[in-house]
């Protein structure tokens, strides 16, 4: 597990891109806002593609979303939560902002 990593937010327009970088590897992936609790959806190879797509990482795929997903509400919404699915990483607003 290497300790030394970075994860940089780009914005464009309704989305853009999330770069993970740890050592000298590197891994970009899309991200947009989301709807409903879901602020928002960065992208990740699934499970059956991720070994083919990030190959340095092949048997860490939820070890480095676990980090992206931290590091984007690290930065961006310090009470948010996250969640790891096939698709990637949904960031999701804190639980009962939109209760009536």
């Amino acid at each position: 597990m290497a300790a030394d990593f970075s994860v940089e937010i780009v914005t464009h327009g309704r989305g853009g891109v999330i770069r993970y970088r740890e050592g000298w590897h590197r891994c970009s992936l899309d991200w947009e806002f989301g709807g409903g609790n879901a602020l928002a959806i960065i992208y990740a190879p699934p499970p059956d593609r991720w070994a083919t797509e990030v190959p340095w990482a092949a048997d860490r795929r939820d070890e480095v979303l676990d980090r992206v997903g931290r590091e984007v509400i690290r930065q961006q919404c310090s009470r948010c939560s996250h969640v790891i699915h096939a698709g990637g990483v949904d960031i999701l607003e804190p639980a009962g902002k939109w209760s009536p």
